[in-house]
């Protein structure tokens, strides 16, 4: 049987932790004692340490010439062993090295006057270096709030001339009457300021100071600008002398320079023209936007705010329906606009026109449309000129006489739409032109009904275009369309317009010759439409020209890239892409 256990002593119970007691509170800073012969506050508290105070203390330190302590500075040293001569080392890490037996623990016993059987050891440079001024007025100058650069002042006088004048910067409180006199005064009033005033004064100078260097920074850049803008001229006077001296060129070449084609054809071919600067006012020099991240494309147009359609009959508008639609159901006639006089236009703006007044148009009884839609032109949209789409017409030769906004039966203004009435002038001082302009419209309605779906030709390289009737196709097509001009690029109309423009003039239409010729200058879209029954009328639409025109590589639009099917091109773009920027031409008739 075995032995019972025996029991271990019992485990002394160990009294109660005791509870931390709370610090007890700060003292309050000293006071310091009143001068009855002064007029000084009687309680007067010592300003606690704050990083502007440190920076202060470390500038009159090196203002007196005192040294600090480095820790890590190489330091010369000697060493020798018992009985041996000294020797002489750049830093205790070489004396360790070269001296066998040595190591860095004994040597720094030694250096602290600890005694060795084998070694000796002495320090010939003391680790302390005297306080860098240039530093520390550079520490100080910031905690202050100042800005200035005084790293250069490498003398001594000249730092010292520097720190001087820094005095003058530093934004005082009002109560102080007189500045300090030395920079060294600065620091040591500084010191006596209490925390909150030490703020106020910093942020006042980082405030002053922020705003002297703003203002050298401006004056600075209007020299620049000045320059750069001297510069400039000096390169547009240049280029300027260059294309006269091309010009003179071409003279002694035989060109013949007031034929349009010409002149065209040889600059492109032989002369290369440079462009003026930027700032020049020049709007027929190219204009490239990005589009579609960094694909560099050429803005032909900008966009247009108003269009104007010129016909003999009327112009209907109609609800585009929706349930909140204050003009009723869809296709439902909300008014009447009639173009009785030679001069009548109907006038609808942008988002009249795109259908987002909730209405829609169609032209009824009418031989003839006439659409002009003046677009603003690439320079004056890059540069954010003011654009009036009147004083476009008025470049082409029209005249306001008269506009009235359309109505409903009610009597209700309908915003954005109306009728306009102009006259037409080839010299300013010339008669109105308008009837005969009219008359020229309706004669080249003729000439644009004799084509046929399979031959479109008004003459070599000169086509028409043909709409989806409402019946579907026919061999005689009911609307028959002629674009004459859409803006171009900046390096002149494509050989198409000229083509175009040329038939005018071949067959005896200078009228409507005029005003394509200024359309092509002015920016101004010109759309003819000739309508073979006109009692047949037009369907509800809305237009779709959108707001930009761009141009891509040799292609003259990005719809006919598109059409092109270029897919390895780094510029490909699909249609849904262009609906948004590309003008297309509306399939109804107006």
């Amino acid at each position: 049987r075995r032995a019972p256990r025996a029991r271990a002593p019992p485990i002394p119970s160990q009294p109660p932790r005791k509870r931390r007691s709370k610090p007890p509170p700060a003292k309050p800073a000293a006071l310091a004692q009143q001068n009855l012969n002064t007029s000084e506050s009687a309680i007067v508290a010592v300003a606690p340490q704050t990083p502007l105070v440190d920076a202060a203390n470390y500038a009159l330190r090196a203002l007196a010439g005192e040294s600090e302590d480095v820790a890590n500075a190489s330091q010369i040293v000697e060493v020798k062993k018992d009985g041996g001569e000294w020797k002489k080392f750049t830093s205790k890490s070489k004396a360790v090295q070269k001296i066998r037996g040595l190591t860095t623990y004994v040597l720094d016993d030694l250096l602290e006057g600890k005694a060795s059987d084998m070694f000796e050891a002495r320090r010939l440079v003391s680790n302390k270096r005297p306080i860098s001024k240039l530093q520390a007025f550079t520490w100080a100058a910031d905690a202050l709030g100042l800005r200035h650069d005084i790293s250069k002042a490498t003398a001594l006088g000249d730092l010292d001339a520097c720190v001087l004048e820094l005095v003058d910067h530093v934004v005082l409180p009002d109560s102080v009457k007189v500045r300090p006199p030395s920079w060294e005064a600065l620091l040591k009033y500084v010191k006596s300021l209490s925390s909150r005033d030490q703020r106020v004064l910093v942020e006042k100078t980082r405030r002053a100071e922020n705003e002297r260097v703003l203002k050298l920074r401006e004056a600075g850049c209007d020299l620049g600008r000045e320059a750069q803008r001297e510069l400039r001229r000096e390169e547009a006077e240049e280029g300027r002398l260059r294309d006269v001296e091309a010009l003179r060129d071409l003279l002694l070449l035989g060109y013949n320079l007031l034929d349009d084609k010409t002149t065209q054809r040889a600059f492109e071919g032989e002369v290369k023209v440079s462009y003026l600067p930027s700032h020049v006012v020049d709007d027929r020099r190219p204009v490239y936007v990005k589009y579609k991240g960094d694909h560099r494309v050429e803005l032909k147009a900008g966009p247009w705010p108003d269009r104007y359609a010129w016909g003999d009959g009327v112009l209907e508008l109609g609800s585009a329906g929706g349930a909140d639609n204050p003009y009723g159901p869809r296709e439902t006639l909300v008014a009447t606009i009639s173009r009785q006089a030679p001069g009548d236009f109907a006038w609808f703006d942008c988002d009249g026109a795109c259908g987002d007044r909730r209405l829609l148009h169609r032209g009824q009884r009418g031989r003839v449309a006439v659409t002009l839609t003046p677009r603003q032109p690439a320079g004056a949209y890059v540069r954010q000129r003011p654009f009036s789409s009147l004083e476009q017409m008025q470049k082409l030769g029209f005249r306001l006489v008269e506009e009235e906004a359309a109505t409903t039966a009610s009597g209700e203004t309908i915003e954005g739409f109306g009728r306009c009435s102009f006259t037409f002038h080839v010299d300013e001082d010339g008669p109105d032109q308008m009837p005969a302009l009219r008359e020229e419209f309706l004669r080249f309605r003729g000439d644009l009904l004799g084509v046929t779906l399979k031959d479109k030709r008004l003459a070599e390289g000169v086509y028409a275009s043909t709409r989806r009737t409402q019946n579907g196709a026919t061999d005689a097509p009911q609307v028959v369309s002629f674009m004459f001009s859409v803006p171009c690029r900046a390096t002149g109309a494509t050989p198409r317009t000229e083509r175009a423009l040329q038939h005018l003039k071949d067959q005896g239409y200078p009228l409507m010759a005029t005003l394509d010729h200024r359309c092509i200058l002015n920016s101004v879209a010109f759309e003819f439409l000739a309508y073979r029954d006109p009692s047949v009328g037009g369907k509800w639409h809305v237009d779709r020209a959108k707001d930009l025109l761009l141009s891509a590589l040799q292609m003259k639009s990005v719809t006919m890239k598109e059409d092109a099917n270029l897919k390895r091109s780094k510029q490909h773009f699909t249609r849904e892409d262009v609906a948004q920027m590309e003008e297309c031409s509306d399939d109804s008739v107006i």
